[in-house]
């Protein structure tokens, strides 16, 4: 009960700020991209993989090893699960500037802050 209480608490808190349908479609929209993703070692071994497709994901150890190695990035497996998207881009970023000025706009956000 009192998770329930502070959730609806929290719903309407975002409220507050932005609309309830911006939140609630970026939630749905990050549980498909993590549902429906699959291993890249699983792509890999698909017959029905193209083959440019194979070979891009063939390179990417090569290419993680060189950021953790070259770039002294952290490791981590960001780029072990693969999704095919059915539209150009994953994500659309959009800037905004004061006509005269080349410094952005800052938004703040209840959950991740201020971008």
């Amino acid at each position: 009960m009192r998770s329930a209480a502070l959730a609806t608490v929290g719903l309407l808190c975002m409220a507050g700020c932005s609309t309830i349908g911006y939140y609630s479609q970026a939630a749905v929209g990050q549980l498909d991209v993590l549902t429906s993703s699959v291993p890249v070692e699983q792509v890999i071994d698909d017959p029905a993989t193209d083959e440019l497709l194979r070979a891009k994901l063939l390179a990417l150890p090569g290419i993680t090893r060189f950021a953790v190695d070259g770039l002294g990035l952290p490791a981590s497996d960001s780029f072990a699960r693969y999704l095919p998207l059915d539209r150009a881009a994953m994500v659309w970023s959009v800037v905004a500037t004061p006509v005269d000025d080349l410094a952005p706009r800052q938004w703040c956000y209840p959950v991740v802050g201020c971008a």
